[in-house]
């Protein structure tokens, strides 16, 4: 979703078939992480960062990932593998 794009409650606890107190509680921990923002009485929002706010999430994701990957792969059962192959079918699909 672009940067500042609206999240209205209703419309997602109808997308995902779920209480609007369940999507409220979701958005809080999405403002608490900083990936959307709460305003009162207008509603919620995708986070827009600044350019230097993207740009450490990009350097620390960067120094992060690697590590993460290569432990990852070192305890990876060829399940996982199917898994994360047709996952990342969906993703390109998307």
């Amino acid at each position: 979703l672009a940067p500042g794009t609206k999240l209205p409650e209703d419309e997602l606890a109808s997308i995902y078939s779920v209480s609007r107190t369940v999507v409220r509680a979701a958005l809080q921990a999405l403002a608490h992480d900083r990936l959307a923002r709460l305003e009162p009485n207008r509603g919620a929002f995708v986070a827009q960062p600044s350019k230097i706010e993207a740009r450490e999430v990009f350097e620390a994701r960067a120094l992060i990932e690697p590590k993460v990957a290569a432990l990852a792969a070192k305890v990876a059962v060829p399940s996982d593998i199917v898994q994360l192959r047709q996952h990342l079918e969906k993703e390109h699909e998307a």
